[in-house]
């Protein structure tokens, strides 16, 4: 996700702000259509400013532009000279030099702003005075800052000011663009602490123009109470009433009826249409179109040489849609639907169409069977909404539950939320209670759910339909449980579902009612169940009952086809996995299941969950650069996922992993995460955001940051939880000297082992050499460290590499600075490998530190050496004999003997091998 717009802009005013104090002024041109923002702008640098006292605001207004000198006059009497009047007779040179005088002057040091808004406004004689003025003041302490819409042509204020500025290396222009999607849902989460979907994004895109103004007025329209709920919900609410005038409206009314026509026929085909097909529709409807006036507006563009034409921007077309008549609408609909053909032409057959007929109700079946052979979900969803929105009586409710069941199938019931009325409203029956159940779960109405719920499993099965669809809401009521405070399956509703499932049709054949088909799978219900059923054990830290029954379990599940219930039947045991500590295995069934998941058209119920599943055991593994990419992806659905807590983890995800890498952009999704804790019910790696803060406080040297992250009031409610972030907080405890607090939370982990903690953050042997170390005690820490290395290989290159920086910095202590070297030289490597920035700096300073010090030492040694004794010392790092030294040095062996010995002794060595590990370098 991108950085939030408001934070780049305000970053922009304060570096233009700097940058004129550091230039002794400049110009800043400011462009952009209504509504994007650069008032905002002008007003962001004027308060960055105003400590200056000499900080101007001047607005242009459209009256007074046929006014000689208005604005100049304007300009005046904002405080730059005591007298603003300026005669009729008065010459451009005359009034420009007034202004020149009043803003030039200022102390050394000191900038005078001057902020002109709405400078297309701006008086034909003014403008002049001011092509004369800015490059006389623009470097001489006054920073001028000119917003206006359009920009114009080369003769123009705004052209000559766009030349002005490109010429420079100091002025500056900056182009107020629309916002985009992803700019929206950046400032959503900057304004509430939560994210929002592309869907949404666009939604509010379209309704605003992309406009500043127009997502600040919908913002503003959000309760409290919705931005409470807004991390669980799947729309931000849109409420137009407030909303600007839309600003790409102002090109199309100035255009001729023909040319109006040209852009309305263009947005609403919504998409690029032949200049033959705007002809075709100004026949239809007996008016005259021109597209040419259009394209020269700029309201119409042209591609493919002239091939195709389509409005200028898609906010173009809404804007025009917006301000069209019902009826006109229509009319121009019609037309289209005409002269096109597939999906276009029925699509604007319905837009078309005040009522609901035979003939349409036929092509709308024909178009829905064929585009759901072919997969094409979107354009079927489309046309069902088109046609419930004209459709009455039977016909309409049919419609509504073909589009609810297909929703319901591809788990985006979200997306018929607003329907629910009409769903609760059609005739009693087993689907349509159906449903109602799914659709209050996606509202989180879980009492009204539960007890609809009851009733439906409870009603007797009288047909093969309703005894799949209770076979099917046996399965949802699990679900339903899983997000509940204790999500064990109770022993009355195993037998019940079992029950059911023993009772329903496992030949989709069976059902008169084809729609159904999807559900028709009991065998797979049960194995999903006992998987559920496995979360209870560990939960309740019964390790070695999980040990026993997951083997047989993930072999049942892979055993499984590859349907969307096969992965649904894998997330829990993927997470059981973690829970005892089998890292590789969890790793190995999330990436199964994510495999699938490529293969299914039907996605599962927990496609996040298993998404979320492989990211972070991948994170566990310390294969940080493939955790990143996979998350970043991840981020983009999650909004869309059924298992909403999916966003919370994915950006608390996304936060670790920028800790780690260190880069910014944290904070605002660990923020966002920190909603986790808000949720009713127990999530897998729920403890996930205190390992982050945990991470970020140990990256940041800040121990007293983790030991507030694992306060026990902070970590006390989780379950799932393997308690990785108690290692952080037992090294913290280390790095603050609180040896004793340490000692006795290790001892605590010591006993922990294996059941309420897992050694996923870092060994055990890792805290107590470290432990030993701070106790002086250097011969069980020299054991412990060889240990901690050794089980962290297998561990993860992350915890491995912090081991070896701890292992180096201990060796180096000891004197043993070849193998002090020899670790950090690993933990470098290792950090480098998995691209962890963050630790990098504090590993490479050690290395220095040592290598540094071997250095000097090698000096001290080789200037202890006579010239002769180095000569011997060089060829003992060659690998030379007594014999071979004293053939090429024409000495005696005795002699070669004796110097030999005065080396090795000089080096406090005893082996003549030995020499090249400490001298080669130096020689």
């Amino acid at each position: 996700m991108t950085d939030s717009p408001a934070r780049i802009r305000r970053e922009r005013a304060a570096e233009m702000a700097a940058r004129a104090v550091e230039h002794s002024g400049m110009l800043l041109l400011v462009s952009g259509a209504p509504g994007m923002g650069k008032t905002h702008l002008l007003r962001d640098l004027g308060a960055r400013l105003s400590e200056s006292k000499r900080v101007h605001y001047v607005a242009a207004d459209e009256f007074e532009q046929t006014i000689p000198y208005a604005f100049a006059e304007r300009l005046l009497s904002s405080g730059i000279t005591e007298d603003s009047t300026i005669a009729a007779s008065a010459q451009t040179l005359e009034v420009a030099r007034r202004l020149i005088d009043g803003l030039v002057g200022a102390p050394r040091g000191e900038v005078r702003t001057l902020l002109i808004d709405d400078a297309q406004w701006i008086d034909h004689d003014s403008a002049k005075v001011l092509r004369f003025v800015i490059p006389r003041v623009a470097r001489r302490g006054v920073f001028l800052t000119v917003a206006t819409r359009s920009i114009g042509e080369r003769e123009t204020l705004g052209g000559y000011l766009q030349e002005y500025a490109g010429a420079s290396t100091v002025h500056q222009h900056v182009r107020l663009e629309p916002l985009t999607a992803d700019d929206i849902r950046a400032l959503a989460l900057e304004r509430f602490g939560a994210g929002i979907s592309q869907r949404t994004a666009r939604m509010l895109r379209e309704a605003s123009g992309g406009s500043f103004l127009g997502i600040e007025a919908l913002f503003t329209g959000v309760t409290q109470s919705e931005i409470r709920d807004l991390h669980l919900t799947w729309n931000l609410p849109i409420r137009r009433a407030s909303l600007p005038e839309s600003p790409f409206l102002a090109g199309f009314a100035t255009l001729s009826p023909a040319g109006r026509l040209a852009v309305e026929v263009a947005s609403v085909a919504s998409h690029e249409i032949s200049p033959r097909v705007l002809t075709l529709v100004g026949e239809e409807l007996g008016e005259p179109i021109d597209a040419d006036e259009a394209i020269a507006a700029g309201a119409l563009t042209e591609s493919g040489f002239g091939t195709t034409v389509a409005t200028a921007h898609a906010l173009v077309a809404s804007a025009v849609r917006d301000v069209m008549s019902a009826e006109r609408a229509r009319r121009v609909n019609r037309a289209l639907a005409e002269v096109t053909d597939g999906y276009a032409s029925i699509t604007h057959a319905l837009r078309g169409s005040n009522e609901w007929s035979p003939d349409l109700e036929r092509r709308v079946d024909e178009y829905v069977r064929s585009t759901l052979a072919q997969g094409h979900l979107d354009a079927t969803y489309e046309i069902l909404r088109a046609s419930i929105a004209i459709a009455t009586g039977a016909a309409r409710e049919r419609l509504i539950t073909d589009l609810g069941l297909l929703n319901l199938r591809h788990k985006t019931g979200f997306a018929v939320l607003d329907l629910f009325d009409d769903i609760a409203a059609l005739p009693p029956s087993a689907v349509r209670d159906c449903l109602v159940i799914v659709l209050l779960m996606y509202r989180f109405e879980q009492e009204a759910a539960q007890a609809k719920l009851q009733e439906l499993l409870m009603r007797p099965a009288e047909d093969p339909e309703t005894a799949t669809v209770q076979a099917f809401l046996g399965f949802i009521a699990m679900i339903m449980v899983m997000r509940s405070p204790d999500p064990a399956i109770p022993t009355e509703l195993a037998a019940l579902c079992r029950g059911l499932w023993a009772n329903a049709p496992e030949d989709p054949s069976a059902l008169s009612d084809q729609r159904l088909a999807w559900m028709v799978g009991p065998r797979a219900y049960e194995a999903v169940m006992d998987g559920y059923g496995i979360v209870a054990l560990h939960l309740d830290y019964r390790n070695s009952e999980v040990e026993q029954v997951l083997p047989t379990l993930v072999e049942r599940a892979f055993a499984l086809p590859d349907t969307d219930l096969k992965i649904d039947a894998l997330v829990p045991l993927a997470g059981a996995a973690v829970a005892i500590g089998d890292v590789r295995l969890a790793h190995t069934i999330a990436e199964t299941g994510v495999g699938i998941l490529e293969k299914v058209t039907t996605p599962p119920w927990a496609s996040g969950s298993i998404r979320f599943m492989r990211a972070h055991t991948l994170m566990l593994l310390g294969r940080v650069p493939e955790a990143a990419t996979i998350t970043d992806l991840a981020r983009e659905l999650s909004y869309d996922f059924i298992d909403v807590e999916t966003r919370m983890t994915f950006a608390a995800l996304h936060a670790w992993i920028q800790v780690v890498m260190g880069r910014d952009g944290g904070a605002a999704p660990l923020e966002e995460a920190r909603r986790l804790g808000e949720l009713g019910w127990e999530v897998y790696a729920s403890d996930i955001v205190t390992v982050v803060e945990c991470e970020a406080a140990r990256a940041a040297g800040d121990g007293h940051g983790v030991l507030a992250a694992t306060s026990e009031d902070r970590v006390s409610r989780y379950r799932n939880t393997q308690r990785g972030f108690l290692t952080y907080r037992a090294h913290a405890l280390i790095d603050l000297g609180r040896t004793d607090e340490a000692a006795e939370l290790v001892d605590r982990l010591a006993e922990q082992r294996g059941t309420t903690w897992q050694e996923t953050t870092g060994t055990l042997a890792w805290l107590q050499a470290r432990l030993a170390e701070a106790r002086s005690d250097a011969d069980v820490a020299d054991r412990l460290y060889r240990e901690a290395a050794e089980q962290s290989e297998e561990l993860s290159p992350l915890v491995l590499a912090l081991t070896l920086a701890d292992l180096g910095e201990f060796r180096h202590a000891q004197g043993d600075h070849a193998a002090a070297e020899d670790a950090l030289r690993r933990a470098v490597g290792l950090l480098e490998a998995i691209e962890a920035h963050a630790y990098l700096p504090s590993a490479s300073d050690r290395l220095m530190r040592v290598t540094d010090r071997d250095r000097r030492e090698r000096e001290r040694l080789i200037e202890a050496l006579t010239a002769r004794e180095r000569e011997v010392a060089r060829h003992l790092i060659e690998g030379s004999s007594n014999a071979q030294i004293a053939e090429t040095l024409f000495i005696s062996q005795a002699t070669a003997r004796f110097h030999v010995s005065n080396v090795l002794r000089k080096l406090g060595l005893a082996r003549r091998a030995e020499v090249a590990s400490v001298l080669s370098d130096g020689l």
